[in-house]
C-alpha cells in the first residue's frame, strides 16, 4: 500500500521505486515508512532489522544527482546516507549506472588468475590452459555481462584486454602479434558480442517460456494491426526510450533491438541447444570476417 516495488532473495531483500526530482520528499517518506512496517512486522515475529546495514543508493544522471536536496533515509535509530555504489547480487552497481566499478572489480579478480596461470604455463599442455581459463577468467568476465551492454567503449576494451591476454598465454604467442587471428582459431567471441550472445540467448529462453516471469514481461512480439508479411518474420515491438545513454541499455529495448537483426532462420529455431550453435556461429562470422 506503500506503492513501492521489491525483489526478495534468499539472504537478500530489495524495495525500489522510481521518482522525479520534485516528488524526492514524497519518495523518501514512503520508503522510510514501508521500512517502519517491516520493522514492526519483523518485531511481532521476534525478528530484528539491522539498521546499521541497510545500503540506500539513488540511481540517476550526474545532474539529476546534483539536483537533490537530501541523501539520507531514516531507518529506526539509525540515518543511513546514499551510498555511491551498492552491490545487487554479484554486480556493483554504481549511482549513475555506468558499471565502472564492476567493470574494475572484474579486471582486478581476472589479472589475479592470469598472473597465476601464467606462472606455471610451462608446465601446462594447451588444453589444460584453456580449461583454466575457462573455469577463473571467461566465467568471471561472462558473469552478469549482459548489465555490461551499451557502457562506454574504453570500459568494454577493458575486459577485452583481458581476453586478450588470456589468448597470448593459452597460445604462447608474443605481445606484438595481431591478436585477431589468434582468438579466431580459439573460437573465442570477442567481449562486445559475448554481451549480445548473453542478451539474446536470454530473450530466446523469455519467448520460450524458460526465463523468470519479470523478464518475459519486458518484452512483446510484433503484432501489426493488418495482415502484413512482417506477421510471420518472428521480429519483437521495440520500445522508444527517451536516452541514449540509459534507455537503449535497458533489456526492454535491447533486446528487440538484438532479436530483430538476427537472420529469420535463427529466430525461428525451437530447440535451445540448436539455437545457441547457430547464434554463436552467427556472432563469430560477424566478428571476424
Amino acid at each position: 500500500h506503500h506503492g513501492i516495488r521489491y525483489h526478495f532473495y534468499a539472504d537478500d531483500s530489495q524495495l525500489y521505486l522510481e521518482f522525479d526530482i520534485e516528488d524526492e520528499a514524497d519518495a523518501l517518506r514512503r520508503l522510510e515508512a514501508c521500512i517502519e512496517d517491516i520493522r514492526q512486522w519483523m518485531r511481532s515475529n521476534f525478528l530484528k532489522l539491522n539498521d546499521s546495514k541497510t545500503e540506500f543508493l539513488i540511481l540517476g544522471s550526474k545532474t539529476q544527482l546534483q539536483k537533490l536536496s537530501a541523501s539520507t533515509i531514516k531507518i529506526g535509530s539509525e540515518v543511513i546516507e546514499a551510498s555511491p555504489s551498492a552491490r545487487n547480487i554479484g554486480a556493483i552497481f554504481d549511482c549513475t549506472m555506468s558499471m565502472k566499478e564492476q567493470v574494475q572489480a572484474t579486471c582486478r579478480a581476472c589479472y589475479c588468475h592470469l598472473r597465476n596461470i601464467g606462472k606455471v604455463r610451462h608446465n601446462l599442455t594447451q588444453n589444460a590452459t584453456i580449461n583454466l581459463v575457462h573455469a577463473f577468467i571467461a566465467s568471471k568476465i561472462d558473469h552478469m555481462n549482459c548489465l555490461l551492454y551499451g557502457i562506454p567503449k574504453y570500459l568494454v576494451k577493458k575486459l577485452q584486454n583481458i581476453q586478450n591476454n588470456s589468448a597470448r598465454i593459452v597460445s604462447r604467442c608474443g605481445r606484438r602479434d595481431h591478436i585477431t587471428p589468434i582468438l579466431s582459431n580459439l573460437h573465442w567471441l570477442p567481449v562486445s558480442k559475448r554481451l549480445e550472445f548473453k542478451i539474446i540467448l536470454m530473450t530466446f529462453k523469455s519467448l520460450h517460456g524458460l526465463a523468470p516471469g519479470y523478464i518475459r514481461d519486458l518484452i512483446t512480439p510484433y503484432q501489426p494491426h493488418r495482415h502484413l508479411r512482417s506477421l510471420n518474420l518472428s521480429l519483437l515491438r521495440k520500445p522508444k526510450s527517451r536516452t541514449a545513454s540509459y534507455g537503449d541499455r535497458s533489456f526492454a529495448v535491447a533486446s528487440p533491438s538484438l532479436w530483430n537483426k538476427l537472420p529469420l532462420p535463427i529466430r525461428q529455431i525451437e530447440d535451445l541447444e540448436c539455437f545457441k550453435t547457430e547464434l554463436k556461429t552467427h556472432l563469430f562470422r560477424e566478428a571476424f570476417q
